[in-house]
């Protein structure tokens, strides 16, 4: 559980002195939140734990958009849209991050699992792929480049 490994973290934290003092059964108190304390592990946990709770709905919505993470299905103003199950999961990416530019590394390290660019336009292929199907049609797109960074998923009309 988060609660354990934020336990273990802490007795195993890089300071030995304070691993030995815990291990004696001593408590140490630790000063501020950084990234090595206590609190701030816990911090962490928690942080995951509210995370964990938020994403137990199954479904996500951009504007007229509605993914069901459940049965990997999208709508777009009441229409499903037929994805391919990596059109899904870039969008959900895209979903997920809504607001933020990602860039073609982001991307291809989430969808694809690639660490490194091979090279290809696969990312801006599949972002062609998903604008004809999500954006086609619609009065406002949710799909933007941002010329030199990446791209952005947003409403626009939802802005303010």
């Amino acid at each position: 559980t988060p609660r354990e490994a934020a336990r273990g973290r802490c007795i195993k934290g890089r300071d030995s002195r304070r691993t030995r003092h815990r291990a004696r059964g001593g408590a140490h108190h630790t000063h501020g939140y950084g990234r090595g304390s206590c609190a701030g592990v816990r911090l962490q946990a928690l942080s995951a734990l509210s995370r964990r709770a938020a994403a137990a709905d199954p479904r996500l919505q951009v504007g007229d958009l509605v993914l069901d993470l459940d049965a990997l299905r999208a709508w777009r103003a009441g229409a499903e849209l037929r994805l391919t199950a990596q059109e899904f999961k870039l969008l959900r990416v895209l979903a997920e991050h809504r607001g933020r530019v990602l860039t073609k590394a982001r991307l291809l390290a989430a969808v694809w699992d690639l660490q490194h660019d091979p090279g290809t336009n696969l990312v801006e292929v599949y972002i062609s792929y998903l604008r004809a199907k999500v954006d086609k049609g619609a009065a406002r797109p949710l799909i933007h480049t941002v010329r030199g960074l990446g791209y952005l998923f947003e409403d626009k009309g939802d802005a303010g």
